[in-house]
């Protein structure tokens, strides 16, 4: 069956004041910022879906519990006995509208095993779950794609060694230098872990300094044309939102990458990032570990997050997407939790627009639609009409799920891997 959800809105800080409110078709009349809308299963804020009220005169889809206990209370049927196996009858993935109104911290996520000892060596240190010093809720991984709704920028990996070097240099301050020799003497991961550990444990009053040279550089460089344009334009950026926090200088090890509308970018664990502006959807492992390294007031443990890193250059990493039938288009990556995949009915600029699209779920979906106005329908249950910013839960028993209009749904399933 399909079962409609409802979903809440997160605020931080962070977060733009009307991104989310433009995707639901809305107005946003608080006074906070809107960060993240979340749909799916996770304990801290779980969709609420629509479900019959028991008794045999009652057809309406008119009572409304928690997605995570709904699931719980019969996990093969809605999750399927293969999910049910390998993700401990969880939801596995989460699904989000994210709006970045100012920079995300410099962050990354640990890989499954990571997380799996740092949970449980904070456990046994009972450190308390909700501790702000405390690095690891939870005992799962964190892979994420994300999806560019609008132009989307973001800092994310290691640039090569060559282009770090180049960029310390040609701002030439006398605190980069040293940098800068500590990569020429290793050009290598080794090197660039090297310094990164330099520019964590540095005293405050040292890195405050280096910040300040930075800044001094990168403001009267950041409207010339060249290869550091970008990065000097959102380091006096940084600048200016986090004074003297020494994350604005890491920002320069890392590439600087600006998604056009519909791209999508794949971020693997133990990748060092940023997001910095625009609304995407994300798809994730349902977890809640972030590991920080600078551009916010909260925790950073660096013997952790330096622990956890991988320090090899990578280009961005942007997902070519994979047509797998017509009309819809999968962002495949390594993620064995989830997949995300674009369907569009009706946009052919021909005379035969693609209107239905039919599959056979293989295991619990999710469906937001973006834009427009469509049916969907599972075998034996009347239409579900979704429309902008409305989404639905697809159970794994359900033998089809036809969907026919005109518009936009991301599709979110579990990964093959």
């Amino acid at each position: 069956m399909i079962f409609r959800l409802e979903n809440s809105i997160r605020n931080y800080a962070w977060g733009a004041r009307d991104g989310i409110a433009n995707f639901l078709g809305q107005v946003n009349h608080s006074t906070e910022p809107e960060a993240e809308l979340w749909i799916g299963a996770h304990a801290d804020n779980p969709s609420r879906v629509w479900v019959k009220s028991t008794g045999p005169e009652c057809n309406a889809f008119n009572q409304a519990i928690l997605l995570n206990d709904f699931i719980a209370a019969a996990p093969n049927a809605l999750l399927g006995a293969d999910v049910c196996k390998r993700f401990t009858s969880r939801l596995p993935y989460l699904l989000k509208v994210l709006a970045a109104g100012q920079p995300l911290s410099l962050q990354a996520h640990p890989t499954l095993e990571q997380a799996q000892s740092g949970f449980d060596d904070e456990e046994r240190r009972h450190v308390p779950r909700d501790a702000q010093t405390r690095n690891y809720r939870d005992r799962n991984h964190k892979p994420e794609l994300i999806f560019a709704t609008t132009p989307f920028e973001a800092f994310c990996g290691f640039r090569s060694v060559s282009e770090t070097i180049d960029s310390f240099e040609r701002l030439g301050q006398p605190l980069l230098l040293p940098l800068s020799r500590m990569l020429r003497a290793e050009p290598n991961a080794t090197g660039t872990r090297a310094v990164l550990e330099q520019l964590l444990v540095t005293p405050t009053q040292s890195q405050r300094q280096l910040v300040e040279q930075t800044l001094a550089a990168a403001e009267p460089g950041q409207s010339m044309a060249g290869p550091d344009q970008n990065h000097l334009r959102w380091i006096a950026k940084l600048g200016r939102i986090y004074p003297g926090d020494v994350g604005v200088v890491t920002a320069l090890m890392l590439n600087y990458v600006c998604l056009e509308v519909g791209q999508a970018m794949f971020l693997p664990a133990q990748t060092l990032h940023s997001y910095l502006s625009g609304v995407g959807i994300e798809i994730m492992a349902s977890s809640d570990n972030v590991l920080r390294g600078g551009l916010t007031p909260k925790h950073v443990d660096a013997t952790e997050l330096l622990r956890v890193l991988t320090f090899e250059p990578m280009p961005p990493p942007i997902v070519t997407p994979t047509t797998v039938s017509p009309g819809e288009r999968a962002f495949l990556t390594p993620a064995a939790d989830f997949r995300l995949s674009q369907i569009q009915l009706g946009r052919r600029p021909s005379d035969n627009p693609i209107l239905s699209h039919q599959w056979e779920p293989f295991g619990p979906e999710l469906l937001l639609c973006s834009e427009g106005q469509l049916n969907a329908t599972a075998e034996g249950q009347l239409p579900l009409t979704l429309t902008r910013g409305q989404s639905v839960f697809v159970a794994a028993d359900t033998r089809s799920v036809l969907l026919e209009g005109h518009g936009t749904v991301f599709r979110a399933t579990v990964g093959t891997a």
